[in-house]
């Protein structure tokens, strides 16, 4: 099979001389034998790459450089699923002269690493710069761990946090069940709600690591109530 034709076929009488040959090769092209048909192909007479033509078997080992990819050109559709690692993934973001913004809805945060979220231990402790899920935010030693107002006329908390309830305990004393702390040194801060000008004191005392009694001097205006320290 051919690989080259000649630019005009020899005829009876020409001589081998410089001028005819130049004549002849410089307008030669290649034939349908230089190409495969399916890699390469011809075209005016040219081999060209296909279509497609560069399989993965066609290209050396780290013959693809960042040089060689255009700004923008790969894809989403160009990543194979659970391509990009941890391990590929720079250890910090510059972002002092853009923002990352991302799209609603399209980082959970289950999407994100273990390794990345605190524990309830490390959030108590203020060891940790990870992520904070919310129902873990309470073990910061900063964060009340329950509060509430208590109407001393019914002894029904008429609004309170992680309270787990109010009883009435005799003439001026509420007993408050909270979660349990992790020891009696915990902080009570009490106020007495009054409708006057009446200081009524309010004095904490019978402390557990699940309980403790509110006493006032005067019934019939509200307790506010908040507590501080480190759960168990």
């Amino acid at each position: 099979m051919a690989v080259i034709t000649i630019g005009s076929s020899w005829t009876t009488g020409d001589q081998p001389t410089a001028a005819v040959l130049n004549a002849k090769w410089t307008n030669a092209t290649f034939a349908s034998g230089a190409v495969d048909g399916s890699t390469t192909a011809l075209s005016s007479g040219a081999i060209i790459v296909k279509d497609l033509g560069v399989s993965a078997a066609k290209l050396a080992t780290d013959a693809v450089t960042t040089a060689k990819i255009a700004d923008l050109n790969v894809t989403e559709g160009k990543i194979a699923a659970n391509a990009v690692t941890v391990a590929k993934m720079a250890t910090t973001l510059d972002f002092s002269s853009n923002t990352l913004t991302l799209p609603a809805g399209n980082v959970t945060f289950a999407q994100v690493a273990t390794a990345a979220v605190a524990e309830a231990a490390e959030v108590a402790a203020e060891t940790s710069s990870k992520l904070v899920a919310a129902n873990l935010m309470i073990n910061h030693p900063g964060i009340a761990k329950c509060w509430g107002v208590v109407d001393e006329s019914t002894f029904a908390t008429t609004d309170s946090y992680n309270v787990t309830a109010a009883v009435d305990g005799g003439e001026g004393i509420v007993n408050i069940t909270i979660p349990e702390m992790a020891n009696t040194n915990y902080v009570v801060v009490a106020t007495n709600q009054a409708t006057d000008k009446d200081h009524n004191e309010v004095v904490v005392h019978t402390k557990t690591t699940t309980s403790f009694k509110l006493a006032v001097a005067n019934t019939g205006n509200k307790i506010n109530f908040v507590v501080y320290g480190d759960l168990a």
